[in-house]
């Protein structure tokens, strides 16, 4: 299986146009801030790809979280509705549900542990040989 997350928004992505400030509220009532209101870590996407079957748990509408599926080896990558009697599906929606929750657990144990400083950084940068 092969597994893949969404990254958070941050001010950049949000909006990138420097030179046209009043895009700004043009961009707010995009499409995507329907989908990502915040940068909470909450609000992640997660996927996981077994074989041809891709599963992703998301916001299927900006009130409701829950799985959609693909069949990514189909013509056209058709949607599958996802079938809770299916045993592969609940698999899939159980390993989405595990992913998540350990990347929330990962988030949440960072946010708590100090970070490093920049010189701390360059230091153990360069002692890797990424930086001279």
């Amino acid at each position: 299986m092969i597994y893949s997350h969404e990254f958070e928004l941050n001010e950049q992505m949000e909006f990138r146009d420097k030179e046209k400030p009043e895009r700004r509220n043009e961009f707010k009532g995009w499409l995507v801030a329907r989908y990502y209101p915040s940068t909470a870590p909450d609000l992640m996407w997660v996927s996981v790809r077994d074989k041809d079957l891709y599963a992703r748990y998301r916001k299927l509408d900006p009130d409701r979280w829950g799985v959609d599926l693909a069949d990514l080896g189909a013509p056209g990558r058709p949607a599958v509705a996802f079938d809770p009697e299916n045993r592969r599906h609940r698999e899939l929606a159980r390993e989405l549900e595990g992913y998540r929750a350990s990347l929330l657990a990962a988030y949440a144990r960072s946010a708590s542990e100090p970070s490093l400083q920049d010189g701390e950084v360059l230091e153990r940068l360069r002692a890797l040989g990424y930086v001279k």
